[in-house]
């Protein structure tokens, strides 16, 4: 899952997964061999478990600010 994090100059883009732990610089290379640089996210980062709504979906709001609270 990818999140586009609103800062002061520009937009961020960062992917969430979970499962297997995977090398993160790898991950990043595969993506850049398929995407425009503008679409590569900036991190890749691992989850145990995304956090969910009410509804049983993804949080992304609370995806979110777990990015912003990482720093």
């Amino acid at each position: 899952m990818v999140i586009a994090l609103r800062g002061r100059d520009e937009t961020e883009l960062v992917a969430a997964y979970t499962g297997t732990v995977q090398d993160p610089d790898a991950r990043l290379t595969a993506l850049s061999a398929g995407l425009p640089s503008y679409m590569v996210p900036r991190t890749v980062t691992a989850f145990d478990t995304f956090p969910l709504n009410q509804n049983g979906k993804v949080d992304r709001r609370a995806l979110s600010d777990s990015f912003t609270a990482r720093g």
